[in-house]
């Protein structure tokens, strides 16, 4: 058995089993009110499913509170109706592909609250796929 150490593996964080799954996935922005792009992301929710998620975050996983990244904290101090989702770009593919073309997209606008400008390498560091 290797070594979490050397695998990357947080704990309990498992691979997701659909990673290599095409199935329709998105890139999206969130904008503020001055549409500026100031947050990207990707999944495989719709865009009413993840934007639920971010400005509930505190509410659905409070044992994770302290993990929270600086986007779903800001939305949690904004008002309720502050900036909108919009998608960027959808396909029907694996995560690793729309996850590069995430990571594109970062590099490119380099939005305020991204931390991580390289989703497919954090994704492969911390055992998604």
């Amino acid at each position: 058995m290797k070594n979490k150490k050397t695998t990357g593996l947080l704990p309990k964080q498992k691979p997701d089993p659909y990673a290599y799954v095409k199935q329709a996935r998105l890139v999206y922005g969130f904008f503020d009110i001055c549409d500026t792009l100031v947050y990207i992301g990707s999944s495989c929710l719709t865009l009413d499913e993840l934007e639920y998620n971010h400005r509930n975050a505190f509410t659905l996983w409070p044992k994770e509170a302290k993990k929270q990244k600086r986007f779903r904290v800001m939305l949690r101090d904004a008002e309720p109706d502050y900036g909108e989702f919009r998608r960027l770009l959808e396909l029907e593919c694996t995560r690793p592909v729309i996850e590069a073309f995430e990571g594109q997209m970062l590099r490119s606008f380099k939005p305020y609250y991204n931390d991580d400008m390289d989703p497919v390498a954090s994704s492969k560091y911390y055992g998604r796929y």
